[in-house]
């Protein structure tokens, strides 16, 4: 499998669909590439990306975590 590093806008434009059309299309390309995740990719998040995360949508490094296990 392919480990692929995470940006974390990736997984707030999914988080936030709600927010603007600029974010709308980025949940749709973020939806279909968490759809492929488990079959063909391993994710890496660096500590930035946790941190900016839970500043920007208040996820926690555990369920962080726990979504993507």
């Amino acid at each position: 499998m392919k480990r692929v590093y995470l940006d974390a806008n990736v997984f707030i434009a999914w988080a936030k669909e709600d927010i603007g059309m600029p974010f709308k299309l980025m949940y749709q390309d973020a939806e279909l590439f968490f759809r492929q995740c488990p079959e063909k990719y391993v994710l890496v998040l660096s500590g930035h990306a946790f941190e900016e995360i839970e500043k920007i949508i208040h996820y926690t490094p555990t369920a962080m975590l726990d979504f993507f296990i």
